[in-house]
């Protein structure tokens, strides 16, 4: 195997998420934006991040499949690491 085709055949194992098929088969709002905020990184509070990411995303939707969709674009570094691991 090339280097080229075993770095994709990586990352896409990297990018699956642990979502069920409900929240895969949702379609996203047209107008929803993602909210601006700070991405989290895995070294601090966790629930006091999880705290901030619903107050800041109820302002534009209150939809649970959708929160799910748009929470790993929140996470960073070793935070995005531990989240692809997660089982559905």
């Amino acid at each position: 195997m090339t280097p080229t085709k075993k770095a994709i055949k990586e990352a896409k194992g990297m990018s699956k998420y642990p979502f069920t098929g409900r929240v895969w088969q949702f379609q996203n709002q047209k107008n929803f934006h993602i909210p601006q905020m700070k991405e989290y990184d895995g070294t601090t509070d966790p629930i006091g991040f999880l705290h901030l990411f619903y107050q800041v995303m109820i302002l534009e939707t209150t939809d649970d499949d959708l929160l799910c969709k748009v929470y790993p674009r929140m996470l960073t570094g070793a935070a995005t690491i531990w989240f692809n691991q997660l089982e559905p």
